[in-house]
This record gives C-alpha cells, structure tokens and sequence, in this order.
C-alpha cells in the first residue's frame, strides 16, 4: 500500500536532498501551480555492465522522420490564420521555433506559438479555418477522441449555436454556410485569449498533420516526399539511419554470419565498416543467445503511431526485398519487419498518459518499464534512445541511467547536460565505436 505523508518545506527538502542528487527544473506557464516542479534524476550509467535486456526507443527523431512533417504541418497551420499581407516566409516556422518546439507537448508548442505569433493571427481567418478544421476532423479524424471532443470544444469557444449544424455538413459545402455561421456568433473565438488559441490551434494542426499522415497512409507518400521536400524518395517519413539493422540485431534476428553480411544496411559508406564487422558479429551471437526487448515510447498519439509505423516498415521491407543477400537473411528480416505490433515489445504512446503528463515527465517510460516486464533492480541494464533534452529527461526520471541522446539537425541545439552520452552520429556510433555500451569482456568469443 502506498504511503502518503505530509510535509513542511524543511522536512521535504531534507528529503529530497537524499532522493537524487540531480534534479530537473520544470517550469509552468504564468498562473499555473506550481510555478516549477522538480523531476528528480536517478545517476547517469556510463555503460551497461550486466548487458542490456530491453531498449526503450522514441519515434519522431530516434526512428523516423516524422518530425519534418509534423513541423510543416503546423507551419502551414499558423500561415493559413495569418494577417492579409504578411510574408509567408515571415510566418513560416523559423530553424530557432523548431528546436524550440521539438519534443514537447502539443499545448507547450501552441503557448509558443501564441507568445510569438498572435499578432499575426487574423480573427477572420482564424474563424474560418477552425470551421473548416472542426469539420474535417468530423468526417476524416484518425483518432476518434477528435471527433466525440466537437460539440464540447465548440460550445467551449462560444460556438455552441451553430455546432450542430456545422458537424451536420456534408465536406466541401462550408463557403456557403460561413457568412451565417460569422453572423449568428459574432464576438466569439478570441483567439487573443491563450486558452482559446490553444483550442484552436488544435484543431488547425491535426487538420493538417492528419491529412498528411491520411495520405501516406493511402500509399501517397512518395508523391508527398516530392510535393515537400522536391525529392524522390520513397516516401515522405522514412526510417533512420541503421534503425533496421540495429532493431534486428538487439532482437537476435541477425546471426553473426548476417551481421557482417548486411552491414551495409547500417552504414551505406562501407569504408568505415570493415574494421566494425568482427565485433558486430560477436554482438550479434551476445544477442542471439539473449534478445533485448524492444519498447517504442512516443508523445504521439496511437493513432498517428500506428500509421507512422506501417509506413516505415513498408520502406524497411522495400529496402530488404531489394538487398543482394541471400533469401535467409531475406526471409528472416521480412518476417521482422512484418507488423510493428509483433515487432515491439511495447508500443506507449500519448493515449497511455494525460498530455500534461508527457515528456519531460516520467509516465510514458514508467509505463513501458511496467509492460516489458522490467524489475527496478534491472533497471540499470536498459537502454534509453531520445533525440530531445525533454525525451533524456524523462528517461532519467523514470529510473533508466543509461540515457542516451542522438541529436539530429532539429535538435542539436538542445541542452543534453541530462544524458549520460551524446552520439551525434546516431545509431552507427551507437553500435560501432560504442558497442551498445556493453564492455568488451562481456560479448562472447
């Protein structure tokens, strides 16, 4: 049975002075109690002495490329409610928003967004294109919490007497409606008001990022990855660099024979390689004789997981199916590679926790330790992948020493001061030059 005890200032700071001696400084918007919270810190693990037994991996920046268009969507969001004559250029997210926003919660990102931003925020087109975004989600929403939330978010923004009518449209026949609707609610949706933006914004990123994810879902994401980003890549989300290789290889997929043999799944330079393939082959027989599990832990919803998931595994099958290796391999890293719910040991999500429970909190890698079976005293052979200070710290409060960033272009400005090691050559340098963090002497002969 839990205990619960009280205490005064002194009595709780001697206590939290003997819980950890690091702690992380979580502050709060304007008006919220408390103003911080302190997260403590469980010690950094510089290498995993009693071998590694589960990984818990992020998937926007640490598995895949989701975050580009995540970003895009909610650029296209903000530029769609902006002033009549502003540069889009202007109003575009800019490289310092997106380091900034990288790795927090939808609400956070929208308080920036409203800090720095509302000026250029047109009431008129506000109004407009939330219309149009509530009635998206009620014919085209992913996650059916958007859908069943309508009536209560617009009664919420003073839009109550024309919530019915709205979600009762049929797609497309808004324009002919919006003049009434402006009329019949005048004075309502002040997106000046943080809270009301917050609603608001909402609404006008899912729109928009759920139409892209609908798409690559529908098998559009090579024509997607041309309309972005102007190249011909097989699809707009892709998997990172070597995480198919090293997912097989952690589960014990790979043999030591196929370990060598398809190293140049991992690191398409192959000059480096060569000096790596002897201890990778040893790891892959470390692995084979004791897999790790695999956890997927993500502030994304399911819904947006699920599809993100398919797709990459669809690239990863892509990949391996056009590969000169033989059909055992072939066969044994499609069959990996089949179905993210088969693949993963857990897949935590934000559906899991309440939003304001997310990173930097410890919940979602509470709840993956819980699901994959892992003792506190084991704790300390589990491996944390995060590419956000957020993701690190939430590693680390939840117990798992061994946290350990992989900043990419987006994040590379962030503060890693929490992770107990930053490879900013991502999973190649997690496996070739630090072996997983497993010492020498525990890899088999």
């Amino acid at each position: 049975m839990t205990a619960f005890t009280y205490l005064d200032a002194p009595a709780a700071e001697s206590q939290l002075a003997q819980l950890a001696a690091q702690f992380y400084a979580l502050h709060h918007p304007a008006g919220h109690f408390p103003a911080v919270e302190y997260l403590p810190l469980c010690p950094k693990q510089s290498r995993l002495d009693r071998g590694l037994r589960a990984v818990f991996m992020d998937m926007d920046g640490t598995t895949t490329t989701t975050e580009f268009i995540s970003n895009h969507a909610m650029g296209i969001a903000l530029t769609n409610v902006s002033c009549p004559g502003q540069d889009a250029q202007a109003v575009a997210l800019s490289e310092e928003d997106v380091a900034h926003m990288i790795g927090h919660n939808l609400t956070t990102n929208l308080r920036y967004i409203h800090r720095h931003y509302a000026a250029r925020v047109d009431p008129a087109l506000a109004f407009e294109h939330y219309l149009d975004a509530a009635l998206w989600l009620q014919h085209h929403a992913i996650n059916p919490a958007h859908r069943s939330s309508l009536p209560d978010d617009l009664d919420a923004l003073g839009l109550g007497t024309i919530a019915s009518e709205l979600l009762a449209l049929a797609p497309g026949s808004l324009p002919q409606h919006l003049p009434r609707f402006r009329a019949q609610t005048a004075g309502a949706l002040n997106v000046a008001d943080p809270e009301v933006w917050n609603r608001v914004g909402a609404a006008l990123y899912y729109r928009q990022y759920h139409a892209l994810l609908r798409r690559i879902d529908a098998g559009e994401g090579q024509q997607l990855a041309r309309e972005l980003f102007g190249t011909p890549q097989i699809s707009a989300v892709l998997p990172l660099p070597g995480v198919g290789y090293w997912q097989a290889l952690v589960k014990g997929v790979l043999t030591p024979e196929s370990a060598q043999q398809c190293v140049e799944w991992f690191v398409k330079d192959s000059a480096p390689v060569v000096a790596h393939t002897a201890p990778l082959a040893r790891l892959a027989k470390l692995f084979q004789a004791r897999p790790a599990k695999i956890a997927l832990v993500t502030s994304s919803l399911r819904a947006e997981a699920d599809i993100v998931l398919r797709e990459i595994f669809r690239v990863l099958r892509s990949e391996i199916e056009l590969a000169p290796w033989p059909d055992a391999i072939q066969s044994a890293l499609l069959a990996c590679y089949r179905d993210p719910a088969e693949h993963y040991d857990a897949i935590i999500t934000a559906n899991d926790a309440h939003e304001h429970r997310l990173k930097p909190h410890r919940d979602l890698y509470a709840i993956a330790l819980s699901r994959v079976g892992m003792a506190h005293e084991d704790l300390d052979r589990v491996l944390g992948l995060e590419d956000t200070e957020a993701g690190v710290v939430a590693l680390r409060a939840a117990g798992i020493g061994m946290a350990c960033a992989l900043p990419y272009e987006g994040t590379i400005t962030q503060n890693f001061a929490a992770a107990a090691a930053v490879c900013y050559r991502g999973l190649p340098e997690v496996l070739l030059e630090k072996h997983c963090f497993i010492p020498e002497a525990n890899w088999p002969a």
